[in-house]
C-alpha cells in the first residue's frame, strides 16, 4: 500500500511524466524502462484512497493530457468523476479528444482494459 506522504509525490510524478512520451517519441528514445515506471505510479495511485483522491485532483489539472489519464484512470472506482471530465475533452479540438472518445467508446462497451 503506499503511504499517505508518498501521494502527493506520485502525482506530481506523474503529471510532470504526462508529457515526456510525446517528447521523447518525436526523439525515438521514450524507453520501455520509462514507461513501465510511469505506469507503475499510475498503478500506485489507483491502489489506495488517497491515491484516488490525488486522481480526482488531477482531473482538474490545466493540461488536457493529465486530465485525459486522471480521468480515465478514474472511470473503474468514481465513473461520475470520470466521464464528464472525458466527454468535455472529447468535444474539444485536438488528438486528446479522440482518445477521450475511445476511452469512453471502450468504457461504456465494457472492454477497456486498465490493467496494463
Amino acid at each position: 500500500m503506499t503511504a499517505l506522504t508518498e501521494i502527493p509525490q506520485l502525482c506530481s510524478a506523474v503529471t510532470a511524466l504526462i508529457d515526456i512520451p510525446r517528447f521523447c517519441s518525436e526523439l525515438g528514445n521514450f524507453s520501455e524502462r520509462r514507461q513501465r515506471n510511469f505506469d507503475e505510479r499510475r498503478q500506485q495511485l489507483r491502489t489506495s484512497p488517497e491515491g484516488r483522491a490525488g486522481l480526482e485532483d488531477l482531473t482538474r489539472h490545466a493540461a488536457a493530457g493529465v486530465r485525459l489519464l486522471a480521468a480515465s484512470d478514474c472511470l473503474p472506482f468514481a465513473p461520475e468523476i470520470g466521464e464528464p471530465v472525458l466527454e468535455a475533452i472529447e468535444s474539444s479540438p485536438g488528438l486528446h479528444a479522440v482518445s477521450a472518445k475511445y476511452t469512453l467508446k471502450s468504457f461504456r462497451a465494457g472492454t477497456l482494459n486498465l490493467g496494463w
